[in-house]
């Protein structure tokens, strides 16, 4: 399983799968479950209390089967949990401050941002990484080193600056913490996403992209960090928030192959698809308009085309301006093969086998 968020639930139950008997419940000590990661035979939960003026976070083991502890770490330090992630004989979790203080022009300024290496079998804590104010992250099961984005994030309060500042990428050993190559991207970037030879990392060089969304995409070489090739997508014929960026998600990568979505000149859903080593564009396909709230730029937040996944033959994809409609394309040339819109007017992506 991936990293899932679920929110700030206080309890997780463990149902039978042939009969939804439920088997167990565990109830949070500290109040609230921030993500989960499943491996083998335990459940790993990230867990966080917060107070006025005290909080505190802990990475717990359960057993899958019984749902009794099996070790809790100690406090560690942030009281927000982002990615949780397990390699190299280690779970790994990012986590954050609260949003504390403005600058001198009134910008809003988050709080320091951590990622913490636990030991997998007992919980100890083997090492903290501390920098900038948002931190994501990504696994690189080969090499066991956990890839990191960290950005200063600037949430404007007056009239937002020009451009973001750029995005530091480290490659972290999994197990020590150790540095293995350090860059930057331009602007603000997301999560990273780790292919068999690079990592791509989707930013947004200026807050004229709303929150959470992004412009341009940059391959990184994995072992030592130079990049290899970037893309930006332009912005939709006419744009009145005078944005010199378009729209562009975080990719899908299988083997040579990197498929992303793009908002169009024409505000159109485009899937989009690269050759992972040269960046080269092999084929893309519109799918029809945007959903409203994609074109409706500064919106406080848009949300994206629902899923994207790709396999060794095909590419999948969710889009719709109305309803949602699963199409399956061809993954050597973009041909249509096929188009599923259910009655619900509600769709996701998942592979299985």
């Amino acid at each position: 399983l991936s990293p899932t968020a679920i929110g700030t639930m206080g309890a997780i139950e463990a149902f039978r799968q042939r009969d939804g008997q439920r088997l167990w419940r565990y109830a949070s000590p500290t109040g609230a479950i921030e993500a989960v990661q499943v491996q083998g035979q335990t459940l790993y939960l990230a867990e966080t209390t917060s107070a006025t003026n005290a909080s505190t976070l802990h990475v717990t083991a359960l057993h899958v089967a019984t749902g009794q502890v099996q070790w809790r770490s100690p406090a560690l330090a942030g009281d927000d949990a982002g990615n949780l992630l397990i390699g190299a004989g280690t779970v790994l979790v990012t986590t954050t401050t609260s949003h504390k203080g403005t600058d001198a022009q009134g910008h809003l300024l988050t709080a320091t941002s951590y990622m913490h290496g636990c030991d997998l079998a007992t919980g100890q804590l083997l090492w903290s990484f501390s920098q900038g104010s948002e931190m994501q992250a990504a696994l690189d099961a080969a090499s066991a080193s956990v890839i990191v984005t960290v950005t200063t994030s600037i949430f404007a309060t007056n009239a937002p600056p020009a451009r973001f500042p750029p995005t530091q990428v480290y490659a972290l050993d999994a197990r020590t913490g150790t540095s293995h190559w350090h860059t930057t991207v331009e602007g603000r970037a997301s999560v990273p996403v780790v292919g068999a030879t690079a990592v791509y990392v989707t930013s947004a060089p200026s807050p004229h992209v709303a929150a959470f969304d992004a412009s341009a995409i940059t391959a990184l070489d994995l072992r030592t960090g130079a990049p290899l090739w970037h893309r930006a997508n332009p912005p939709p014929t006419g744009d009145a928030g005078a944005a010199s960026e378009g729209l562009v998600y975080p990719p899908q990568v299988l083997g040579n192959t990197v498929a992303t979505f793009l908002l169009s000149e024409q505000n159109n859903v485009v899937v989009a698809v690269f050759d992972a080593t040269s960046g080269q564009s092999r084929w893309s396909r519109d799918m029809g308009p945007a959903p409203p709230q994609l074109v409706a730029r500064g919106a406080p937040q848009r949300t994206g085309p629902d899923a994207l996944a790709v396999t060794a033959g095909m590419v999948y994809a969710v889009t719709g301006a109305t309803s949602a409609a699963t199409t399956g394309l061809r993954a050597s040339d973009g041909r249509v093969l096929w188009t599923f819109a259910p009655p619900n007017n509600g769709a996701s992506v998942l592979i299985a086998g």
